[in-house]
């Protein structure tokens, strides 16, 4: 993810439509630069239900796991910048999930 410039970033969908959200991990890796002094990440029902004060050097990481829940919709990633707002960088996220397939039709 290429960080834009804003005081919020949405991801594209990355919880798939009925599926069971364990958490989101991450790492930054390009320092994330702006006036915010850090970032939190969560779903856009809860902004910060994967991590608060996160860290804006190189390296650095998130593992934000979850109670189990059901995403019935396809569910994107948000990011808030705290303290300001964010200029640039890059992260690489990842959201574990499961996902129930159907039997094969007989």
């Amino acid at each position: 993810l290429t960080v834009s410039a804003g005081s919020t970033i949405t991801t594209e969908a990355l919880f798939p439509e009925r599926s069971i959200g364990l958490g989101v991990t991450g790492r930054v890796t390009s320092t994330i630069t702006g006036s915010l002094t850090s970032w939190a990440i969560g779903a856009p029902d809860d902004p910060q239900r994967f991590g608060t004060g996160l860290s804006l050097q190189k390296n650095s990481w998130l593992n934000g796991p979850q109670t189990p829940f059901v995403y019935w919709a396809a569910t994107p990633l948000v990011l808030t910048a705290t303290g300001g707002v964010f200029s640039g960088g890059s992260l690489r996220l990842v959201a574990h999930f499961i996902e129930l397939t159907l039997p094969d039709p007989v």
